[in-house]
């Protein structure tokens, strides 16, 4: 390279005598205690090297290790951001997703039941009010081995499975509301009380026996409930819709 003849050999020789390995170094140790830090002092090194090349018209010794960790620092500063969008908006975006493939494009119906492959479906909770049938709505059902299964992810709410019976004579049910109750034997004030309905894939046919396995959204009462040693969990059926659309209870 030309030597500038316009610079003093004094100036030049002040250029060839400062050093920035010194500071690349500390830049360097920087970044990996913190990012923010390191950049900052890593630009202001940066600066100041430009600054001694203008007055002596050569680059100081480390210049380059300083350039070489600034696009370290911006790569790695670039990618913490996307880190911290993923962290953030990824549970959002999956919650979204997850919703949209087990419900479908359409609007879910409040307090429905959607339906997820064959057996596994997720269930809302009702936003009517909690009301008591009367007794004849009950014999006309048989629960039996109910039991809460705990959630196999943070995304899920607890998993519900139970064997019913249809005991009508000659209806056949297409859609049914239960009451969930997690208790513990003994205890006044049960653990979690619910509603849910569930639209039958199928439908259930009189004296037929299914088992179904329902997983709970993770904010609903006992979807979101701690498993207890002891509690049982109570699903009383409420009230049914046979295939024509005609409601009991």
């Amino acid at each position: 390279m030309a030597k500038d003849e316009r610079i003093p050999e004094s100036q030049r020789a002040v250029g060839l005598q400062r050093s920035f390995v010194g500071p690349a170094v500390v830049c360097f140790f920087l970044y990996w205690l913190c990012w923010l830090p390191g950049f900052v002092a890593n630009v202001a090194w940066l600066i100041d090297s430009r600054r001694v090349k203008r007055a002596s018209g050569v680059n100081p010794t480390g210049s380059f290790l300083l350039w070489v960790l600034f696009l370290f620092g911006l790569g790695s500063g670039a990618a913490i951001v996307a880190v911290a969008l993923l962290i953030v908006g990824g549970p959002a975006a999956y919650l979204a997703v997850d919703r949209t493939v087990m419900n479908g494009p359409q609007e879910p119906v409040a307090g429905e039941v959607q339906p997820f492959g064959d057996a596994l479906t997720t269930p809302t909770l009702s936003p009517t009010p909690k009301w008591t049938p009367p007794p004849s709505v009950r014999p006309k059902f048989k629960v039996e081995d109910a039991e809460l299964i705990p959630a196999e992810s943070a995304f899920r709410g607890n998993t519900i499975r139970f064997t019913i019976t249809n005991g009508t004579t000659d209806l056949a049910v297409a859609q049914i509301d239960f009451e969930l109750v997690y208790q513990t034997p003994g205890r006044a004030v049960p653990w979690g009380v619910e509603s849910v309905r569930y639209d039958i894939p199928g439908g259930l046919e009189p004296g037929e026996t299914a088992t179904w396995t329902l997983s709970l959204g993770s904010q609903s009462e006992i979807g979101a409930a701690s498993i207890r040693d002891g509690a049982v969990l109570t699903v009383k059926p409420m009230r049914f819709v046979d295939a024509s659309g005609e409601p009991h209870i």
